[in-house]
């Protein structure tokens, strides 16, 4: 399943667009429906004790800096 954000709620539509046109997209949803769509039809799939991964309390655990919203 690919959900893409729909053209009209991107600022930059170049990417969905390109995976619109190429079929590769199942679901085209406005950017305030994709949580919403993900979570109805698949957020209960997972088990609830497996949301969270378990480390090794001495376990560096390696985290991508999220980079701040573009003005």
């Amino acid at each position: 399943m690919t959900v893409a954000q729909s053209e009209d709620t991107c600022v930059v539509s170049g990417m969905p667009r390109a995976a619109i046109i190429k079929g590769y997209a199942n679901k085209i949803i406005p950017l305030d429906g994709v949580a919403a769509f993900l979570m109805s039809n698949y957020g209960s799939e997972r088990n609830p004790s497996e949301k969270f991964e378990k480390h090794d309390k001495h376990e560096k655990i390696e985290r991508t800096p999220v980079s701040s919203q573009r003005s």
